[in-house]
């Protein structure tokens, strides 16, 4: 078998670029509602990261404000909650 020489192999590569035919790649009309939900379900997702994103320092700074404040005696839990309702008097 011969060899394909770099000249043949740029030849053959620009004529099967030039010379081929129209690729008839037709979707039809089913194809149309699943492409286009797919890029607004992807739209709205990066949409929605991006309002996150540029809302999380206003949030914090509303929650150290708004949230209720424990007291320095406040009771805190140890334990399991078995171990708590080991506790509980019967």
């Amino acid at each position: 078998m011969p060899e394909l020489t770099a000249d043949a192999f740029w030849c053959c590569w620009w004529g099967f670029l030039f010379v081929s035919t129209a690729a008839h790649a037709y979707l039809g009309r089913g194809m149309d509602s699943p492409i286009v939900s797919t890029f607004f379900v992807l739209f709205a997702a990066i949409a929605s990261a991006f309002v996150v994103l540029l809302t999380w320092p206003f949030r914090w700074v509303l929650k150290q404000f708004f949230r209720p404040k424990r007291s320095k005696n406040a009771a805190r839990q140890t334990g399991s909650i078995v171990d708590w309702m080991d506790r509980i008097p019967n």
